[in-house]
């Protein structure tokens, strides 16, 4: 389900820090970073360049649709 496609990782643009919690859905473009936690759904441009990393802190409760 999840593995790595050989792709490379995109210069992070987005960080949401481990103290830091959203409510509510996220759009972005580039490299986005979570640490917090982000009750929503999450969905990255569709250009090759959107990349999303969850550190083991991190927290998604949502959707992720990211290409």
């Amino acid at each position: 389900m999840f593995g790595k496609k050989g792709r490379r990782s995109a210069a992070i643009q987005t960080l949401i820090g481990s103290n830091t919690h959203i409510d509510g859905d996220v759009r972005f473009e580039g490299g986005f970073h979570i640490d917090g936690t982000v009750n929503g759904s999450i969905v990255g441009g569709k250009d090759s360049e959107a990349c999303l990393s969850i550190s083991e802190h991190g927290r998604v409760q949502g959707n992720v649709n990211v290409p």
